[in-house]
């Protein structure tokens, strides 16, 4: 399989273009599983923004949603779309952000993605908050109080051969820790999963990108968008379209995703 993207067309992978990309994804937005901090990747994801800008109906309103970027983030955010200067955004974002993100690798996807009209919206909870809640475990009020549901077993089974390559962990020590790490990726995947939902109903095409962790197979993200959408009187049809980075190293199984891109390592 050569760079660039494919569709799902039954159980093959047909070569594809961004264009086709964003025409499956009419009505339903784009969820994109990065490699972080891959150039070839980022551009993958510059190509689909394009895309959009180039077919949108004149006057759509435009969203991408970043894991990048948690709430905290917000106001730093809010001012980059607002001025449009990077080196603001990223002196600030050095400076206050617990999230860890070498922002030039996505230089260019911020800039021209603004110059695109598409509004960068903040899409994770402070990487803090992440580890205070792995510390409390269930006992954390956000699953103590019911306000987050709890992972699915696909998803549990998912993170814990993403971790330790297997779904079965025999130590107890460890398998708890892993516990307490899944339900602080519970809390990110839900809240980026009600961000999308949010930007849905209010911009006309929403592209969201996170790691592929978080999303890859429909687990995680995927999954608990279905079910915001659910509970926000939303058709399930509308699940936005699922496209995963794939390095040359990665299996390529048929329910992955809606489309993959292929890439080198650089």
């Amino acid at each position: 399989m050569s760079r660039g993207f494919y569709l799902r067309r039954g159980g093959s992978w047909v070569a594809s273009t961004a264009a086709e990309i964003v025409e499956a994804a009419r009505g339903r937005g784009v969820i994109f599983g990065e490699y972080h901090q891959q150039p070839a990747v980022a551009d993958a994801l510059f190509s689909i923004l394009s895309a959009a800008d180039r077919t949108c109906p004149p006057g759509a309103t435009k969203a991408l949603v970043w894991e990048h970027f948690s709430l905290n983030e917000t106001g730093m955010v809010e001012d980059f779309n607002a001025a449009g200067d990077i080196a603001v955004l990223k002196s600030a974002y050095a400076e206050y952000s617990a999230e860890g993100f070498d922002l030039s690798f996505y230089e260019k996807v911020l800039v021209e993605g603004r110059r695109m009209g598409f509004k960068h919206r903040c899409g994770f909870p402070p990487r803090p908050l992440a580890s205070s809640i792995a510390a409390e475990g269930l006992n954390s009020p956000f699953f103590r109080d019911g306000n987050f549901p709890l992972p699915s077993l696909a998803a549990r089974n998912h993170f814990f051969e993403l971790i330790t390559g297997s779904s079965e962990v025999g130590d107890e020590e460890k398998r708890n820790k892993l516990g307490r790490m899944l339900l602080a990726q519970a809390v990110k995947d839900e809240t980026y999963a009600r961000t999308f939902v949010r930007a849905s109903t209010e911009h006309d095409f929403v592209v969201g990108v996170c790691g592929k962790g978080h999303c890859e197979y429909r687990l995680g993200v995927p999954e608990r968008i279905s079910s915001a959408m659910e509970d926000n009187s939303m058709t399930d049809a509308l699940s936005p379209l699922l496209v995963i980075a794939q390095s040359e190293d990665d299996r390529r199984d048929a329910d992955i995703g809606d489309a993959l891109f292929a890439f080198e390592w650089e």
